[in-house]
């Protein structure tokens, strides 16, 4: 961010963008509430509509503020005080939007998805340059995995963990419509809704293992060999293989296998199922 420039505008000529609308859509009753608010008083200068440009976007557009603006322009407000900001990218811009937000309110998950949604389309792609023996390694060797690294800078700026993250990231991906818009509505959490894609994706045993070893659990050569030669549904025969594979490791490797998958008390987290 370059620069910021206050002044006061009116709210008629403030433009929006597509991307900022959909971030954080406009309450109805908090609309309502706001509009009364000016209409018994006036409009409160402590509450700036803020602005915005970055690189491809040289006309100002609104990035935090739009039930502010939409009730000020729906009760006749002729100026509003505003701040414009200068930015690098569009991303930096939404981080930005983003913590705002993180400020006033407490994110829920539907807030989360539609965050991680925006956030995730306006990424800039590019393959993994790693070599072949580097890409072989699990993450846990320290080597470092490009999408636990992804999914952590997006929790980071969302204010939410790197695990929820993937599992938004696995139900914008996988999940089927209604599922996804139970979600943005508020009437399913993620972890509900992750639960139901994996489900309903009734993922075969060599899926299930490459799964597995992306969230960091280590499984051996030897047993990996037997469970793909078991083949069918991972959940058929997991509890043996891993019942197995717990009983020839060393103690202090069982400890921290049991503490990845249940945290360190040996349970799952209330969070975790929710």
């Amino acid at each position: 961010m370059n620069k910021v420039v206050m002044d006061t505008m009116s709210p008629r000529e403030i433009h929006t963008h597509e991307s900022f609308k959909a971030l954080f859509p406009i309450n109805p009753e908090l609309l309502a509430k706001i509009e009364n608010d000016m209409r018994e008083g006036t409009y409160d200068l402590s509450q700036p509509v803020i602005l915005a440009t970055w690189k491809g976007q040289k006309e100002p557009v609104c990035i935090d503020g739009h039930t502010r603006l939409r009730a000020a322009i729906n009760v006749g407000v002729e100026e509003v005080p505003i701040w414009i900001h200068e930015f690098d990218s569009e991303q930096e811009a939404i981080g930005h939007a983003i913590k705002l937000q993180q400020n006033r309110r407490n994110m829920t998950d539907a807030d989360i998805l539609v965050c991680v949604a925006l956030l995730d389309s306006k990424r800039p792609r590019g393959g993994d340059r790693r070599s072949e023996q580097a890409k072989s390694k699990p993450s846990s060797d320290g080597n470092g995995n490009s999408r636990s690294a992804s999914a952590k800078k997006t929790a980071d700026k969302i204010g939410t963990s790197s695990r929820k993250v993937e599992k938004a990231r696995s139900v914008l991906g996988k999940g089927d419509p209604d599922t996804v818009a139970a979600v943005k509505s508020g009437n399913m959490s993620i972890n509900k809704a992750y639960q139901e894609v994996q489900t309903k994706a009734g993922k075969t045993s060599d899926e299930k293992i490459k799964d597995i070893q992306g969230q960091h659990y280590v499984i051996p050569e030897d047993l990996l060999a037997e469970l793909e030669e078991l083949g069918g549904l991972i959940n058929e025969h997991i509890d043996v293989a891993i019942t197995g594979y717990l009983n020839f490791v060393p103690e202090a490797q069982r400890r921290q296998w049991m503490e990845l998958v249940f945290g360190e008390d040996g349970q799952h987290s209330e969070a975790e199922r929710a």
